[in-house]
C-alpha cells in the first residue's frame, strides 16, 4: 500500500491513478488517513463480497426463524 499526502496527490494524480490499478493508495491530510483509492476491479469485487454476505445473513435469519 502506498501512503500519499493530499499535496502529493494533487501533484502526482495521474501516477497515483495508474498505481491504484496495482495496489491500494491511502490518502492522508495532516497525518490521518482520509481516503483510499482502489481500482474499479477491486471495488467491484468488494461489492460482490458485500452482496454475498448480505444474502447469507438473510438466508441465515430466515432459516433461524423457521
Amino acid at each position: 500500500m502506498i501512503v500519499a499526502t493530499s499535496v502529493e496527490d494533487q501533484s502526482r494524480f495521474g501516477e497515483l491513478i495508474d498505481r491504484a490499478q496495482r495496489e491500494l493508495i491511502e490518502m492522508t491530510r495532516r497525518a490521518p488517513p482520509v481516503a483510499d483509492v482502489v481500482s474499479e476491479h477491486d471495488l467491484r469485487e468488494l461489492g460482490d463480497v458485500r452482496r454475498r454476505r448480505e444474502e447469507a445473513v438473510r438466508w441465515y435469519s430466515s432459516d433461524r426463524r423457521a
